[in-house]
């Protein structure tokens, strides 16, 4: 078998990722996921925060956000609100908690991902902006520059966004692992993709990341989310909407 694939469960003809052994019933939860549909969106705050603060900055500053989320929740479940859709289902009183328990963090947070809330103000993370002002082309121009960098699903700079995630998973004990897997050298995925080591945890990494984002618990694919972040850029630029994230 392919070392990179090693990590897989073999069954009949097919190869199983080892992220399924989490949903004993995976095969009928889970549907088929279109990357630049269904996860660019998701994961595209992420992007800004690892463009703007580095990759191990970004992941710790987040995963320390996360953790506040959940604390307030008493969150039991896998939602772990790596995604922008997770968002969605906070009340006001949770909203309210965060923001005065998360100050500190937020501090750092906002900044780099102020052009996109203002690109898209309906976003279910405008919460933590007490004011919106409307977009300019400046920020246009970097949503785009940020949405080509992780336009598919080998970019480094996806790659470093789902591995943010498989980080959240681990230190929130929602993702576990064999000592077999690649996932247990995360920290490699920096240097990707320049070394076979890094290569290989990257594979780990979309293997793991496709169950999560379509399983019928996440509901993703109903996400208001979704709909308003397709629309809202066909709405910026309604003639040919590929130019929203192609220069």
């Amino acid at each position: 078998m392919n070392k990179v694939l090693k990590d897989h469960k073999q069954v009949g003809k097919k190869l199983q990722p080892p992220f399924l052994n989490y949903f004993d019933d995976w095969q009928t939860q889970f549907i088929e996921v279109s990357f630049m549909d269904n996860i660019v969106p998701e994961i595209i705050w992420l992007a800004f925060l690892n463009d703007k603060l580095g990759v191990s900055q970004s992941a710790e500053l987040s995963l320390n956000f996360l953790k506040i989320i959940r604390g307030i929740r008493q969150e039991k479940t896998t939602k772990c609100f790596s995604f922008i859709s997770d968002f969605e289902v906070l009340t006001k009183s949770e909203k309210e908690q965060i923001l005065k328990a998360s100050n500190h963090l937020l501090d750092r947070i906002k900044p780099n991902i102020f052009p996109l809330i203002k690109v898209f103000p309906k976003s279910p993370l405008n919460f933590l902006f007490s004011d919106i002002p409307e977009y300019n082309q400046e920020d246009v121009s970097e949503v785009k520059r940020i949405l080509k960098s992780i336009d598919g699903k080998r970019n480094k700079e996806s790659v470093w966004a789902l591995g943010n995630i498989i980080y959240h998973l681990f230190l929130l004990d929602i993702l576990r692992v064999t000592k077999e897997s690649s996932l247990i050298h995360l920290p490699e995925i920096e240097k990707y993709p320049a070394t076979e080591l890094s290569r290989k945890v990257a594979s780990a990494i979309r293997a793991s990341i496709y169950p999560i984002i379509k399983s019928k618990k996440r509901a993703i694919e109903n996400s208001d989310w979704q709909k308003y972040f397709w629309n809202r850029a066909f709405e910026i630029e309604p003639y040919v909407i590929n130019n929203f994230y192609f220069d």
